[in-house]
């Protein structure tokens, strides 16, 4: 049970800073509703996805989990948009920064772009929540 909830709050936590940093989430009207069903099917993908690439034999530590988690979040972003009518990506510009004195210019991104990176950002906050309480067993 501590496993579910912790699960849930880490993909609410996910997908709200990815949020907060792209901007590229439409909800449509309904937006309440349309966000419990993003955060729960997104919960249930993470809460799976380890169990389910071990009994296959793939990595479920590392780079390797990190691309294949990306990848299904990727996937199942793209399978919300075809089965929530109200949910979308909206195109969007992510901010310039400037990172030990090299400069990154914004970049304006389309909707497959944003769906792509919400994807990203939303795997690397998620996975690096769950590296924090990590029970270290193997």
């Amino acid at each position: 049970m501590k496993k579910i909830i912790r699960t849930l709050l880490f993909t609410a936590a996910s997908l709200y800073v990815t949020y907060l940093l792209m901007g590229a989430f439409d909800f449509g009207a309904s937006d309440w509703k349309t966000t419990g069903l993003l955060i729960l099917a997104v919960s249930i993908l993470y809460l799976f996805i380890k169990p389910l690439l071990a009994i296959i034999s793939l990595p479920n530590r590392g780079i390797l989990f990190f691309f294949l988690s990306f990848l299904t979040t990727g996937i199942l972003f793209y399978i919300l948009t075809i089965v929530l009518p109200s949910f979308a990506f909206k195109p969007t510009t992510l901010p310039g920064i400037t990172l030990f004195g090299y400069n990154l210019p914004s970049k304006d991104l389309n909707n497959v772009m944003s769906l792509v990176f919400s994807a990203l950002a939303t795997s690397l906050v998620y996975l690096f929540l769950e590296s924090l309480c990590n029970d270290n067993k193997k």
